[in-house]
């Protein structure tokens, strides 16, 4: 599926900086996506940005695979659409289960902001106060 277009990145970090009055001092998150196919990444970000998917789970074998450092409580990512477009701003919410004696990283994330897909226009910006269940 390639790479996130660094640009594109930076001015969906931009907008959500001025758009959310969030603290700019941290540095952009990564960008990422769900899934492994462009099609499997666009239906799970539209679940996400229609709501029902707030949560994603992964094995520490796979990010230390990756070399991927585990997320942590409050770490904030940028989600892509499968052609690599960023979409959506995540805060994360953390949880490590154990599945058959294996270590699952278990990530609730609130929204925290949101562009409609090309074409829709808008935007939504999460106050932060959301909370899971």
């Amino acid at each position: 599926m390639g790479e996130p277009n660094r640009d594109e990145v930076a001015a969906f970090w931009a907008r959500y900086l001025q758009k959310s009055g969030a603290d700019p001092t941290p540095s952009e998150p990564p960008a990422w996506c769900f899934g492994d196919t462009v099609e499997l990444a666009d239906e799970l970000m539209e679940l996400v940005v229609g709501g029902p998917k707030r949560a994603t789970a992964g094995t520490v074998a796979e990010y230390k695979a990756d070399g991927e450092p585990l997320p942590a409580p409050g770490d904030l990512s940028i989600a892509t659409d499968g052609s690599m477009r960023p979409r959506a701003v995540l805060d994360a919410r953390l949880g490590l289960e154990f599945h058959s004696h294996i270590p699952v990283v278990f990530e609730r994330f609130v929204v925290r902001y949101q562009e409609a897909s090309v074409g829709e226009g808008g935007a939504r910006v999460d106050s932060g106060r959301s909370t899971l269940k």
